[in-house]
């Protein structure tokens, strides 16, 4: 089984394995016009080359808006043996790479056979969006988080160890942290933390995340996610 090698190419231009790729047919087939010899292109290039370093294909991407277009050429006597698959799938791991949504092609109008071009992309998971192009996810959607009804998160309150019932919740309700009557902890530690920390009259306390209610009350949040 031949194995298939893809490489980036830095500062892609329009060298000799291109112009011999890319014929008129080939050009009209992914709406790209003809460069000059040598000439620099746009976008981001690799090559395909089989075990022999022959060069049998090419794929590009331009991203942009959190998304990327894709592009790809196979050489006409290598159609048909996976390596319109393979770039695909290279194509596909570098959007990913680079946390990238969707990559999308738009099959162009001078594309010798759109119907069979079309057909191969929707196989391969691509779909029509409202943009008028095919597109394919290429990363999962992010959880979204939402917070309980009626819970505001103020942050870290202190309680007195082991001071978590109804009482040590009460004794902060409706008053400002200066006019609490109990020391302050000297700790400087800023999360949750079963371990007790130590005021500078040794007595112990604990840092605890905070929520206020309907009401406005402010309670302990154990318990509550």
């Amino acid at each position: 089984m031949t194995e298939w090698n893809w490489l980036r190419e830095d500062a892609a231009r329009w060298d000799e394995d291109k112009q011999r790729l890319f014929g008129d047919t080939e050009l009209a087939s992914v709406g790209l016009a003809r460069p000059r010899p040598d000439e620099a292109v746009a976008d981001e290039w690799w090559r395909v080359t089989d075990d022999a370093g022959t060069v049998v294909g090419y794929g590009w991407l331009d991203s942009e808006w959190g998304n990327a277009e894709i592009r790809f050429l196979v050489a006409p006597d290598h159609r048909g043996a996976g390596v319109g698959e393979f770039i695909l799938s290279r194509l596909a791991r570098e959007a990913g790479a680079r946390g990238l949504n969707y990559i999308y092609n738009t099959v162009p109008a001078t594309h010798p056979d759109r119907d069979w071009m079309t057909a191969w992309l929707t196989g391969h998971g691509f779909h029509a969006s409202s943009h008028g192009d095919l597109r394919r996810r290429v990363r999962a959607p992010q959880a979204t988080y939402r917070r309980a009804p009626g819970i505001v998160l103020l942050g870290i309150g202190l309680h007195r160890a082991p001071a978590f019932g109804s009482a040590g919740a009460a004794s902060l309700g409706g008053r400002d942290a200066s006019s609490d009557p109990r020391p302050r902890c000297m700790a400087a530690r800023s999360v949750p933390s079963r371990r007790p920390c130590l005021d500078r009259h040794g007595a112990a306390h604990r840092l605890q995340p905070m929520w206020s209610d309907p009401s406005g009350a402010r309670r302990p949040l154990t318990g509550r996610l």
